[in-house]
């Protein structure tokens, strides 16, 4: 039987495919197959971590944790400029 992590895996992972994909049809298709598995992984969520309130530490942790440094967040990815570079003829 599936588990709670593996409907949260499926949904980022459907989620991700659907941004990436070019055609709206098929991303459309993948977007609710993503939400269809975060209802899933929400419904088989472990009790102990829906009922947990968030501990001050963490809180604290989260507010002095140091952001990215700009040289390295304005960066695009490789793939992600490959990705985006259209084809116009072949020669």
């Amino acid at each position: 039987m599936a588990s709670f992590e593996y409907h949260l895996k499926q949904a980022q992972i459907a989620g991700r495919l659907a941004l990436a994909e070019s055609d709206r049809a098929s991303a459309a298709r993948l977007h609710l197959l993503a939400l269809e598995h975060f209802e899933k992984a929400e419904k088989m969520k472990p009790k102990s971590e829906a009922a947990m309130p968030p501990t001050p530490m963490a809180n604290k942790t989260a507010a002095t944790t140091p952001s990215t440094p700009p040289h390295l967040a304005a960066k695009p990815s490789t793939c992600h400029t490959i990705a985006s570079t259209k084809i116009t003829s072949i020669a």
